[in-house]
């Protein structure tokens, strides 16, 4: 069975599937998860990072 539909005339090159796997509780995605959450809670979240953050939200406030 063919899972996708014919494309529109405005995205011609773009399929639309219909249906789409869910891997949230897939075992990989989950160990990768957990490794990421202990990695951040013992050494923190990027400095360099909360900054870009930081300066996109008060942008975002001035909109």
């Amino acid at each position: 069975m063919n899972s996708t539909k014919k494309p529109s005339s405005n995205y011609k090159t773009t399929p639309i599937v219909e249906k789409v796997i869910d891997f949230s509780n897939d075992p990989f995605f989950i160990k990768k998860g957990l490794e990421s959450r202990a990695f951040l809670e013992k050494n923190g979240f990027p400095k360099e990072l909360l900054k870009i953050r930081d300066q996109q939200a008060a942008i975002k406030k001035l909109n």
